[in-house]
């Protein structure tokens, strides 16, 4: 069951990056601020997430911003609003 929704953070977080940062080729290696990523996009990135119920601080973004570590510190907040 982890691994399902490891997987489902993986693919949506990818998904919303990807989008974000109009990317479609973005990859897990790839860094957030390099791939052409600023602070309006961190908050938009964080705001998408959100209506996925997914929840990631933006200290994240700063801290490492390798796509696979954001990824890693995404946490599916199950539908509770409030994370």
């Amino acid at each position: 069951m982890d691994s399902v929704i490891t997987e489902r953070i993986r693919k949506e977080t990818l998904d919303v990056l990807r989008d974000v940062l109009e990317n479609p080729d973005l990859r897990e290696e790839d860094d957030f601020f390099e791939s052409g990523g600023d602070s309006l996009l961190v908050a938009r990135s964080i705001a998408l997430l959100k209506e996925r119920n997914l929840r990631v601080r933006a200290r994240v973004f700063i801290d490492d911003p390798r796509i696979r570590s954001i990824i890693a510190q995404v946490r599916d907040t199950g539908g509770d609003s409030a994370g």
